[in-house]
Formats: C-alpha cells, structure tokens, sequence
C-alpha cells in the first residue's frame, strides 16, 4: 500500500487502520452489551393470593420467560451464600418447591444480604398468612 503524507504527520495507512481499529472496537463492545443484557434478564415476581399463584418472569433483550407455580407448591425461600473471586460473599435467593424443583428469584448473585432477607421474610410471611388463610 502506498503511504501518501498530507503534513498532519498521520500516514493515510495509519489512518485507515486506526479507523478498521476503532470499528472494531466499537462493534466488540455492543456485542459484549448485548450479550449480558441477553443473558441477565431482569426477574420480576408476583405472589397473587387471588389467583392462587406465583407468577416468575424473566425479561431479556430479546425473549421473555414466564413460569407459574400454585402458591401451595411452595416448600421454602432461601438465601444462598457464595464467595466471588475475591472471597467476598454474594447471595442470591431460590423458591423450593414441594416436588423438588428449585425456581430462582434473582437471576445474579447480589451483595446486600439483608436487603435480600428482608424480601424473604416478607415473602414467607405472605405465604403463612395465606397458608393460615386456606385451613
């Protein structure tokens, strides 16, 4: 390739490749997005006593997961621990099901362990009440 200096001191070759660069950054970095929007949906959950129902959602960039499951299906809510690569411990939280089956309720591990107790207690709370409710 033929380099021609215009004065700027930047060959037009440079140039052309530091372009080439630049986009191919910029494309590694919306596909680097878009892949963990795509794979960390946000999970939004309903407890219905109306209906009887939990209704578990996850919504991604580019598809939404729904799960139902009767309230009476629900053995327990837990905390799990676990450590980063740091050692520091991270949570998350999982509904147990009465057959086995373990339904999660964040889709990351989290840090604010009492946050997440919280939510939890209000959670079991619910469900005793409506337990308590039903007999």
């Amino acid at each position: 390739m033929e380099r021609i200096n215009h004065g700027s001191g930047l060959m037009f070759a440079d140039a052309e490749i530091f372009l080439l660069l630049m986009l191919f950054f910029l494309i590694a970095g919306v596909a680097a997005g878009i892949w963990i929007i795509y794979s960390n949906p946000a999970i939004k959950t309903d407890f219905d006593k109306r209906e009887d129902k939990v209704l578990i959602k996850r919504i991604g960039l580019m598809r939404t997961e729904t799960e139902y499951y009767p309230l009476k299906e629900i053995k327990d809510v837990v905390l799990n621990e676990s450590k980063d690569d740091d050692g520091d411990p991270i949570f998350s939280v999982d509904m147990k099901l009465i057959y086995g089956k373990t339904a999660a309720l964040t889709k990351t591990w989290l840090r604010n362990k009492e946050e997440l107790q919280k939510v939890i207690d209000e959670i079991k709370g619910f469900l005793h009440l409506f337990l308590f409710l039903i007999f």
